[in-house]
């Protein structure tokens, strides 16, 4: 039981991790599009030194979202 979930606890923790850079490095390929949403939209989404930090958050959440919906579907044809 201790090592299943210790296991569970260090797969998330490298999920957490392996997502960070990516959406970094995401946040930072989009920024045309925070550029053109501020001014789309009036959304304070790009500054002096880069995209707001609400960007980086964003991208971030939906990195996870992205693995989250990956591993269902995998999980899902595992079962089958």
């Amino acid at each position: 039981m201790m090592q299943r979930a210790l296991r569970a606890f260090a797969q998330l923790s490298a999920i957490l991790l392996v997502c960070l850079p990516i959406a970094v490095l995401a946040t930072l390929a989009l920024t045309p599009f925070w550029s053109w949403l501020e001014r789309a939209a009036g959304v304070e989404s790009i500054g002096h030194s880069g995209p707001a930090e609400w960007c980086y958050y964003l991208v971030y959440a939906l990195s996870l979202l992205a693995w989250l919906a990956v591993r269902a579907v995998r999980r899902r044809k595992a079962a089958r």
